[in-house]
């Protein structure tokens, strides 16, 4: 009997991440990762968040880069040094900026209500309107894709 065939995707990515996470930690490494938020719950990648995050888990200084699209961890205790936002203009152009960039943020602040009333300028801004019937690349168009990365 397979172990596979009958396990979901996100218990697959989970094991496939496992060995990975425990070869850093243990040998002081750097480990990126992809879209972390990918097919996993929450709770798991607030756990491997937390993994990298404190010395205790973490006692060699390992490093945790990665991206999601999950705002929901903004507020689980991540520092502001750690967390960046990528955003992509019109002329599909990145800019890449952190949270410590932003000087009035205190660690006690709603991250999460910020970032969606749009505070720290990387939320989703889509005008539906010149998407309907346009090329989504047209030159009128606002559609902009934004992702928030963690250095852990």
């Amino acid at each position: 009997m397979s172990f596979l065939k009958y396990q979901s995707k996100g218990t697959i990515k989970f094991f496939e991440m496992l060995g990975p996470i425990l070869d850093v930690l243990e040998n002081g490494k750097v480990l990126v990762v992809d879209e972390i938020d990918s097919r996993l719950h929450c709770g798991i990648v607030e756990y491997i968040l937390g993994m990298f995050n404190f010395i205790d888990k973490n006692s060699k200084k390992c490093q945790l880069i990665c991206n999601t699209h999950n705002v929901l961890l903004l507020d689980e205790g991540i520092r502001r040094d750690q967390i960046w936002f990528i955003q992509k203009d019109t002329y599909r152009e990145s800019e890449l900026y952190s949270l410590d960039d932003f000087k009035d943020v205190r660690e006690d602040d709603p991250k999460l209500k910020k970032y969606l009333l749009g505070v720290y300028c990387a939320t989703l801004n889509t005008n539906f309107a010149n998407l309907v019937g346009k090329n989504i690349m047209a030159k009128n168009n606002s559609f902009i894709i934004k992702t928030i990365v963690f250095l852990c």
